[in-house]
């Protein structure tokens, strides 16, 4: 419509396979909540388990960088609002 360029979001799929990860929930076995986590869907990466699905997109992207080891600014970003949200 304006002549965008779009380009192609790398960080979001697996640096391995090149896939999209799915969401995967799951009944926690400590609490009685629902916990979720981000996985490749050939499994080669997966990120730690959080009651918030914009939790475990953070989380996702944070395993992602450390990866492709690219996105320092992007990490950098994500650990200081973690910082953040720890200090409340």
């Amino acid at each position: 419509m304006f002549n965008r360029k779009h380009r192609k979001v790398r960080y979001v799929k697996c640096p391995y396979c090149g896939r999209n990860p799915v969401i995967v929930e799951y009944p926690s076995v400590k609490r009685n909540r629902i916990v979720m986590h981000y996985e490749c869907t050939n499994g080669l990466l997966a990120t730690g388990d959080t009651p918030y699905p914009s939790e475990a997109l953070d989380m996702w992207l944070l395993a992602v960088g450390k990866v492709l080891k690219v996105d320092d600014v992007i990490c950098d970003y994500f650990a200081k609002q973690q910082k953040k949200e720890a200090g409340r």
